[in-house]
């Protein structure tokens, strides 16, 4: 169904509010968004405009606007008058960051007043087609077309690579770095900014963020002990201590970087996390004396995140070229090896999540089995589309109404776990670099390893959720680990394909995690949770 710009003026009274919130659920239908979604979104605007006709004395005007705004769905209403911001309550429920990320999803609204006008706009996110279906799609292309390429003539085939395939890789290559080393650097800034916001609920706040962050460092370095003998690595091992030590303390002096400038010019990734971290906790401690800088900053880090989305539209015709130049090149063989990556992302999300519901299930004395039927929903639909956001609303009733969970832990614990809460991802970016550490014959030593582990903990965390986000961060990581950038479009590949699998197991472990934090504040309905019918 194709989506027509629409302004309609209405005045604000009941039957103004039933007939929007109609138009709202037609063309949110329109973007395909999951059901659960829509009806949030409907509620939200209901209420919205019930609060503003409680404000407000008599019937006023108001304007409701539906379309698109640089290909982008859009939603405004916009309403003349002094200024009342209907999502203050939401704020102080969700907190700020919370709040933000809901927005990010296209699930909530924000609020602006300009020129005597308060304005209402919601983002939702139109449901696109399957990335793994134009992205194996053009896979396949390049695979018969660098087949047929091995017909030609070697001076053809020489002058096709050199001057057609190459110079497309490397644009695209540069365009990824010039976006991709901004983005990572402002995600993490922001991310540390917001966490001042969560801070304002306490002791919950404070330990829910700080166990998914712990979370993902010890899945990391799990992963990275349980997969290494799989892998047919270079290992350099030295059994001189003195050696050992050196090489440790030179990586953490590497860390630091020598001016402020090299790191954003070099893409050296660590460099940047610690002057983001550095950036991030200066802000966080100034508190409201730099308010308008930490807003400016989360503004540049949307502005990042929709360039990586419309660069995602052009990431399959990167992959063509590439698939292409590896086969002419005869270096195809490294798609082949790859099969390790996804049966080992799958093989280790599965067994985490089922050491979690062993550990709950003999915690709260419930079957494991009875347990993991309960989390199947969200787990599902997160499967089948490959997103937590499509997976939200399902989530949310999912973690109340069968798990028992309170909503003061679910309204801010579920969008900050869906940034947050990352396992599956930890072990794609962590079996993708030993896979190609291992067809490049990558020289790995201890500290190659820890990099590596701390770097596929933290990159699924600060990466834009597009195809787009994940090239760019595997073009920093690969850099930092010294892996050849010829091996990114088949990180891609398998990323989107392997994709399914941990987003959706994602849901799994975000789910136990909230349980045990309602568990330790003593917000849990064990009545709820113990139903073997719920």
């Amino acid at each position: 169904m194709k989506i027509k710009n629409e302004k309609l003026e209405y005045m604000l009274n009941d039957s103004a509010v039933d007939s929007v919130a109609e138009k709202v659920q037609s063309f949110l239908a329109a973007l395909n968004m999951e059901k659960k979604n829509i009806l949030r979104i409907r509620l939200t605007v209901e209420e919205i405009l019930l609060n503003w006709q409680e404000h407000y004395d008599g019937e006023v005007p108001f304007t409701f606007l539906t379309g698109k705004r640089l290909g982008a769905p859009f939603i405004s209403i916009v309403l003349a008058g002094e200024s009342v911001n209907p999502l203050e309550r939401m704020e102080e429920e969700c907190g700020e960051w919370s709040s933000r990320l809901l927005v990010n999803m296209g699930i909530s609204p924000t609020y602006s007043y300009s020129k005597g006008k308060n304005i209402i706009t919601f983002k939702p996110k139109k449901e696109k087609m399957n990335p793994m279906v134009s992205l194996l799609g053009a896979v396949a292309l390049a695979v018969v077309l660098g087949l047929l390429a091995q017909m030609l003539p070697a001076s053809v085939h020489e002058m096709l690579t050199e001057y057609f395939v190459t110079p497309i890789y490397d644009a695209f290559l540069g365009v990824l770095t010039t976006v991709g080393i901004p983005v990572v650097f402002l995600a993490i800034v922001s991310g540390i900014c917001g966490v001042g916001d969560v801070a304002s609920f306490g002791k919950i706040g404070k330990r829910m963020v700080g166990k998914f962050l712990q979370q993902e460092f010890v899945y990391a370095a799990i992963g990275t002990i349980l997969a290494i003998p799989f892998f047919k690595l270079i290992i350099t091992t030295k059994v001189n201590v003195g050696a050992q030590l050196a090489s440790v303390v030179g990586m953490v002096m590497d860390m630091l970087p020598k001016n402020i400038i090299s790191p954003f010019l070099e893409g050296n990734c660590m460099q940047l996390i610690v002057i983001a971290v550095a950036l991030g906790l200066t802000l966080l401690v100034m508190g409201e004396r730099t308010k308008l800088i930490t807003k400016g900053i989360e503004q540049l880090t949307d502005i990042g995140m929709f360039l990586l989305d419309r660069l995602n539209d052009v990431v399959p015709v990167f992959c063509f070229f590439v698939v292409l130049q590896l086969i002419m090149s005869g270096t195809a063989m490294a798609v082949v090896s790859a099969w390790k990556v996804l049966v080992g992302t799958i093989l280790l999300a599965l067994l985490g999540v089922i050491f979690n519901l062993i550990y709950v299930g003999r915690k709260k004395e419930i079957s494991p089995v009875v347990l993991g039927k309960k989390l199947l929903p969200p787990v599902l639909i997160a499967l089948a589309t490959a997103s937590s956001s499509a997976a939200f609303g399902t989530n949310s009733v999912n973690c109340t109404k069968k798990l028992g969970i309170d909503n003061k832990i679910v309204s801010f614990g579920l969008p900050i776990g869906n940034t947050l809460c990352h396992p599956g991802h930890v072990f794609i970016f962590l079996l993708c670099s030993l896979n190609m550490a291992e067809y490049y014959q990558v020289e790995c030593s201890v500290v190659w390893f820890v990099i590596a582990a701390g770097m596929c903990a933290i990159m699924p965390m600060v990466m834009a959720p597009v195809v787009g986000g994940t090239a760019a961060a595997y073009t920093l990581l690969f850099n930092q680990l010294g892996i050849p950038m010829t091996a990114l479009p088949v990180a891609l590949a398998l990323s989107v394909v392997c994709d399914f699998f941990a987003t959706g197991l994602n849901m799994a472990y975000l789910q136990i995690n909230l349980l045990l934090r309602a568990d330790e504040q003593d917000l849990l309905d064990y009545g709820v949770l113990s139903k073997t019918n719920g």
